[in-house]
């Protein structure tokens, strides 16, 4: 099962997001094709990956070291750019059709 699923009173999804401790960016493209190709349907266009630092110091770096590798995934079409300092969002291409778009909203969580 996703980490996170909200659903509205019909079953239909309305809100899916992928949760992963900050361990390289290694883990980015598979937590995203985890998130793409296992729980997302058709009508799913608002997801959520969201990444929590426990361990690594300089926060900065790993923001932007996580955008760069979001930014070459084969199914992101664009960058729409940073929503806040740790925050930022993305238009891929729907894994079942090229055509359909998805919204990717990456959020950051510093612990360390």
């Amino acid at each position: 099962k996703t980490d996170i699923l909200v659903q509205n009173e019909r079953g239909e999804n309305v809100f899916i997001a992928e949760c992963k401790v900050w361990g390289g960016e290694a883990q980015i493209h598979p937590a995203l094709d985890q998130l793409l190709h296992r729980y997302v349907t058709w009508r799913d266009e608002k997801l959520a990956f969201i990444i929590f630092n426990k361990t690594v110091k300089g926060f900065s770096e790993i923001i932007d070291k996580a955008i760069e590798t979001v930014k070459v995934h084969p199914l992101c079409k664009r960058f729409l750019g940073k929503t806040r300092d740790s925050t930022a969002s993305f238009i891929f291409a729907h894994p079942d059709d090229p055509k359909k778009e998805v919204l990717i909203e990456l959020l950051m969580f510093n612990c360390a």
